[in-house]
């Protein structure tokens, strides 16, 4: 709720074109890292699970493994972002004037990659309450650092996200450092083959998985900007897509509490309990989700009102995206019993066919004059085919 103040603050203080300009840049710096660490997150938090328990020399292993892994990837795409700024910002976004934000977001990538890892860390280890405090304390700074340097423009809001996401990344590093002590681990262990071939069983077809995801919905985004109306329909997207975060923030927690259960009780062989679990998941999971999806479907004329006159007519963007995260909440519950179970592999092959329907219905709904509501609906399209196929792989498993 925090971040959404923060972002409805500079939209008003931006106006629509200079927001979308800030979409756009965040937007491809939160795409990256995600692509970096979403798959060592997943398997930090499963490995972990797994054996933290009953062995403390893999544990070990497993986040030497996956905290160098990260951190080393995500300085070096941090660099080539700043690097390439310049040339990326005439040949991909079309305005020379976003390179000198590009380069600030290099670093909002880093902290981001490694605060995805550090979540993935302490999921595993079940620190749900520190994660719960650090994404508040990263949420109470973003908005009176908004309101602080957004008359700035782009950049300085952008570094207002880069202090937020450095304190939080900061501040959790602090504690899984504090914890690892405490537990006699470590993230200087030596690696055996055995973590190698967790990279290959585990984390390859989640790599693969955001290599996916990465480029088709920054490619989704791209393909926006350059449409008709272009830098401020991306700002009616960029201020929807707020709340679509938001109606995702409790089926989200539910998704990172019954991560290392699921991953726990298929490691034991305990299938009923496996299955009551998800059961009880998706119930939940639907619980938080709906009701205020349809609440904020129905409130979206007068909600995208707060971010400013411009921004009015966007409210059927509003109302697509709040229907995506209805499903998006228990397709993200389906996909963790799929990974968790070692599936991993049927989770890309859904990932592809999302690409697909996503991809296709934006193209041809922006040549249809949709704006910023033809990608709302082409993520609604895809969100429901991947249901439909994530949906059939978990009742074969649990047919097994």
């Amino acid at each position: 709720g925090l971040a959404v103040l923060a972002m409805m603050l500079a939209a008003r203080i931006l106006g629509v074109t200079e927001f979308g300009k800030l979409a756009a840049v965040l937007g491809t710096a939160t795409l990256t890292a995600g692509l970096l660490s979403d798959s060592m997150r997943y398997t930090a938090a499963t490995q972990i699970a797994a054996s933290v328990a009953t062995n403390r020399t893999r544990c070990s292993s497993v986040v030497t493994v996956v905290v160098w892994a990260t951190a080393t990837a995500a300085a070096c795409c941090a660099c080539v972002m700043f690097v390439g700024a310049p040339q990326l910002a005439h040949s991909v976004f079309a305005a020379g004037g976003v390179a000198t934000a590009l380069q600030v977001a290099a670093l909002f990538l880093f902290f981001e990659a490694l605060g995805g890892l550090e979540q993935g860390i302490l999921t595993g280890f079940r620190q749900f309450r520190t994660l719960a405090l650090a994404g508040i304390a990263r949420g109470a700074l973003l908005p009176p650092l908004v309101l602080l340097f957004g008359r700035g423009g782009p950049v300085s809001v952008l570094w207002a996200f880069v202090a937020a996401s450095g304190v939080a990344a900061f501040v959790r590093a602090a504690v899984i450092a504090a914890m690892l002590r405490t537990r006699r681990l470590s993230a200087w262990a030596p690696v055996s083959r055995s973590e190698l071939a967790m990279l290959w069983r585990v984390s390859l077809p989640g790599i693969m998985v955001s290599l996916i995801t990465v480029p088709v919905n920054w490619l989704a985004m791209i393909l926006l900007v350059h449409s008709h109306g272009g830098y401020a329909e991306m700002g009616v997207l960029g201020a929807a897509n707020q709340w679509f975060s938001m109606l995702l923030f409790v089926p989200g927690i539910l998704t990172t509490v019954t991560l290392p259960l699921f991953s726990a009780r298929h490691a034991s062989g305990e299938s009923a309990a496996l299955r009551r679990t998800l059961r009880f998941a998706l119930y939940a999971s639907l619980l938080a989700a709906v009701p205020p999806a349809l609440l904020i479907a129905l409130a979206s004329p007068w909600i995208m009102r707060l971010y400013g006159a411009p921004f009015a007519h966007g409210w059927p963007t509003l109302v697509l995206v709040a229907l995506t995260a209805m499903s998006s909440a228990s397709l993200n519950m389906l996909l963790n019993l799929l990974g968790a179970s070692g599936r991993m592999f049927q989770v890309l092959t859904s990932q592809l066919l999302w690409a697909c329907a996503y991809l296709l219905s934006a193209w041809l709904l922006l040549r249809l004059g949709w704006g910023a509501s033809g990608v709302a609906a082409a993520m609604l399209i895809g969100s429901l085919c991947r249901l439909a196929m994530s949906g059939y792989s978990v009742r074969r498993v649990s047919e097994c």
